[in-house]
This record gives C-alpha cells, sequence and structure tokens, in this order.
C-alpha cells in the first residue's frame, strides 16, 4: 500500500553536517521513543563518565575518528562507520575516549523510556529519571 498523497514530509537531518554538540535529536525529527545525540571530542577528551543504565538501549555510531570504547571486558579501539550496541544494564557499561590526534564525532542513538536509572560504577553515584522534567533523583555514594 502507498503513503497517501496528502502525507506530509518527514523532517530530516543530516548527521554528518550537525554542528551542535549535545542537541536531542528525536524532537527535531518528530521521534517519540527514540532519541539520539552528537558526541564530539577533541584530542584527549572523554565523554561522560563510564556509566549503564536500566531502562534504556543505546546504539553508538563512529562519524568520524578513532576513538577507544572502554566497556566491562576492556577497551577496543573504533574506527569511521563502525556501529555498537550497548544493551541495557551493566554489560552496555561505557565510556567513549579520544586517545588520538583528530576530533572524534559520534552519534549516540538511544531508546527513551521512562523510567530510567544510569548508574555511574566507577564512583557507585545513580541517576533516575522517573518523568519529564523535575523529577530527577540524583544519589551520590
Amino acid at each position: 500500500m502507498r503513503e497517501p498523497k496528502g502525507s506530509p514530509p518527514q523532517p530530516a537531518v543530516n548527521a554528518l553536517a550537525l554542528r551542535e554538540e549535545g542537541k536531542k535529536l528525536g524532537p527535531l525529527l518528530g521521534a517519540e521513543r527514540l532519541d539520539a545525540t552528537l558526541v564530539e571530542l577533541h584530542p584527549g577528551a572523554g565523554s561522560e563518565p563510564y556509566r549503564y543504565v536500566y531502562g534504556r538501549e543505546e546504539w553508538l555510531l563512529i562519524l568520524a575518528g578513532t576513538p577507544t570504547l572502554r566497556h566491562p571486558q576492556g577497551e577496543d579501539e573504533l574506527d569511521d562507520g563502525d556501529l555498537v550496541c550497548l544493551p541495557e544494564g551493566p554489560a552496555g557499561a561505557h565510556r567513549l575516549l579520544n586517545r588520538g590526534e583528530s576530533a572524534v564525532r559520534a552519534l549516540l542513538l538511544s531508546t527513551t523510556g521512562l523510567p530510567a536509572a544510569v548508574c555511574y560504577p566507577d564512583t557507585g553515584g545513580w541517576l533516575i529519571q522517573t518523568g519529564l522534567g523535575p523529577d530527577v533523583v540524583i544519589r551520590e555514594a
């Protein structure tokens, strides 16, 4: 079956041309259950602290550069075009590091269900989101 003639065009975002790091892309695309964030790391930088999430599955797509992905089994160097699934819970723990000499650009795609609980194993801290807005609980170790 074909789309109706009156169907509005779907918004499009060119991930390679994005310039605003950290911007949530889901709302720009009209998405309700998926979101994406551009991650840009200068040489020597790292993404947010090592973490895993309950209530979310994430995918990491490398757009440019050769970052190192820290995960529960150790570390792996990634390259342009590499796509990694970061499952829910401790098996999906991760941090992206740029040990190279050029910038790293990556797209982090995520489901958006609530509640979501983020654990930071290195510190024992938790961030728990139960709703939109101020419904966030932070527990520090």
